[in-house]
């Protein structure tokens, strides 16, 4: 109860806030809606901007979030100024973290949404997605700033290792398109091979890799339409998933 509260108050305290005086769209994304959020972690929130592209550009945005969250006596703000993608963190006062806001980080916005998509679609996902993420903690393997693997990542490989059971639990990114691929490119993508000829450089593509337009509008800020399909109703009706809850295996076999 007490995590959504926090999200509560970041949509209603804080958003309107930093919109007000950004001009942007506040939205939150990362575990807090993807399915996976576990005790104690705090809340991803990203500022969509059109016409700022630079880092430069987004660490100015990220010192307005500053002065206006310490104004509002909402908390203290660590800028992160290092990181590939900039971030301001919010704490209280006791040092609790709150939020963490980045600028334009709109790849996270659709990956978020897509690891959503599929975790929705079996109610084992979630369960196993949450086991891995405390696993890789208490290991300290899921810090991408310390070297290991991002949380993302360790989720994708989930996706994979689900994705090709004998009776799959979930579908390969291909199949849920919006707009499916070329037919020669979604069976060398089936098949395990690109056009060099190499099985691991298909393995490892995403949805990203396979849409060829931009995440956002730089000049407008409007992000895309989500290339994929997030709703099962239209999975099924457009016959994309055939093997929809068929697999029976318990959480411990997956395990």
């Amino acid at each position: 109860e007490e995590q959504y509260a926090l999200k509560d108050w970041c949509e209603t305290t804080l958003k309107p806030l930093l919109e007000k005086h950004s001009g942007g769209v506040f939205h939150t994304f990362g575990s807090c809606e993807n399915g996976f959020w576990m005790k104690g972690s705090d809340v991803d929130a990203c500022l969509v901007l059109p016409r700022c592209t630079k880092k430069q550009s987004w660490l100015t945005k990220l010192r307005l979030v500053q002065s206006l969250a310490e104004r509002e006596k909402l908390g203290f703000v660590e800028l992160v100024r290092a990181a590939r993608v900039p971030v301001a963190k919010l704490q209280d006062a006791s040092g609790a973290d709150l939020c963490d806001v980045s600028v334009n980080n709109v790849a996270a916005l659709e990956n978020s949404r897509f690891v959503g998509a599929l975790s929705r679609l079996d109610w084992r996902v979630p369960c196993l997605g949450r086991f891995i993420k405390h696993w890789a903690s208490q290991r300290r393997i899921n810090n991408r700033s310390e070297g290991t693997l991002s949380t993302y990542t360790l989720i994708l490989q989930l996706f994979y290792f689900l994705q090709t059971r004998d009776v799959p639990v979930l579908p390969k990114v291909t199949s849920i398109l919006v707009k499916p691929l070329d037919v020669a490119v979604s069976n060398s993508i089936a098949g395990g091979t690109s056009q060099s000829g190499n099985a691991a450089e298909v393995t490892m593509k995403a949805v990203n890799a396979l849409i060829s337009s931009d995440e956002m509008d730089e000049l407008s800020g409007e992000l895309r339409p989500l290339p994929f399909l997030t709703d099962m109703a239209a999975m099924k009706e457009a016959g994309r998933f055939p093997h929809m809850g068929q697999n029976q295996e318990s959480l411990g076999d997956l395990l």
